[in-house]
């Protein structure tokens, strides 16, 4: 009887345990969500948009020569892949989402990218190059054709100076403009210069030639230089950032009417928990009350017993039985 008893109340020992620990497992789960991976997420998202922004501000800011250097450029190129890294190992413990895949994608747009800016950065510095050296060479030609002009008065110094301030003017335009009617303008003086090489003299025909080429340079690096600045800007990297961004927030408003059915489960879960425990502890009442009862009982019947007994020992008085009546 006792054995069956202790077998019953360690069964009910387990069951509460096995119900608390299915509370608590249902409780972790629900108070588990990513909120805070999900703003890692997209403030890590937003980082890499600042500097994928800032990478082409740069490359505007030297095509315009604002900037004299590409240190700012191959820093953001760094910062770039360190940020991909970071997004990846984020996205890595984000349910539901190809990690794998994003951080290939972008890893890719990000090594396109690079590999037209440093192509931008060779062209940028042939192109800046032959633009300083115009008014140098202008200022040769300049002071020669005054020193032919003073040797011999006759000599077509004004109208030879005149051709190239125009030929440098129409270039300067073109590099501010590099639209088609003024490359060929520029084309159309820089030809007129070149048949010209023939009534120079040798001093000055190598500063012409010099001029001639370096105008061409421009004109082959200038169009191509802005074709390949807008390859850069089209690099669809914010773009795929933002879709990344949509994905998450979406997969964040999944979640949280996931959650949403897990409290209620969770809620379910406990008041039906609570409502075993409160029948447990009404029916381990009622038998404590009980078992108090029988054991009361059992007492006063013990003491009755015990008082009939002590009764019976006792030995009656002889004077008293002989004084009976006969």
């Amino acid at each position: 009887m006792k054995a069956q008893t202790y077998g019953k109340g360690l069964a009910v020992l387990l069951f509460m345990l096995a119900a608390l620990a299915g509370f608590a497992y249902l409780y972790k789960q629900n108070s588990g969500n990513n909120d805070n991976k999900q703003e890692h997420i997209l403030g890590t998202i937003y980082n890499m948009k600042q500097a994928d922004a800032s990478w082409t501000a740069d490359v505007l800011k030297a095509y315009v020569g604002l900037s004299k250097d590409y240190d700012t450029l191959g820093a953001t190129g760094k910062e770039l892949p360190q940020t991909l890294n970071q997004l990846g190992l984020a996205l890595g413990g984000f349910p539901g989402h190809e990690a794998q895949q994003t951080s290939q994608d972008l890893e890719r747009l990000i090594k396109d990218k690079s590999n037209l800016i440093e192509k931008f950065k060779r062209h940028n510095a042939v192109l800046k190059n032959s633009l300083r050296y115009l008014p140098t060479v202008q200022m040769e030609i300049a002071a020669q054709l005054m020193q032919e002009k003073g040797a011999d008065p006759k000599a077509r110094g004004n109208d030879q100076k005149e051709a190239v301030d125009q030929l440098v003017s129409l270039v300067l335009q073109y590099n501010l403009f590099p639209e088609e009617r003024l490359a060929a303008s520029v084309q159309l003086q820089n030809e007129s210069l070149r048949l010209s090489f023939g009534s120079m003299s040798p001093a000055l025909l190598e500063r012409a030639r010099n001029l001639v080429r370096h105008v061409d340079v421009i004109l082959s690096e200038r169009i191509g230089l802005a074709m390949l600045v807008q390859k850069i800007n089209e690099v669809p990297i914010a773009e795929r950032l933002d879709a990344l961004s949509a994905e998450i927030n979406k997969a964040g408003v999944t979640q949280v009417n996931g959650a949403g059915e897990q409290r209620n489960i969770l809620l379910m879960y406990g008041v039906a928990m609570l409502a075993i425990f409160i029948l447990i502890g009404v029916i381990t009442t009622q038998r404590i009350v009980k078992l108090k009862e029988m054991t009361r009982n059992a007492r006063t019947r013990l003491v009755q017993l015990e008082r009939k007994l002590a009764e019976k020992s006792v030995p009656k008085d002889p004077a008293k039985t002989s004084m009976a009546p006969s």
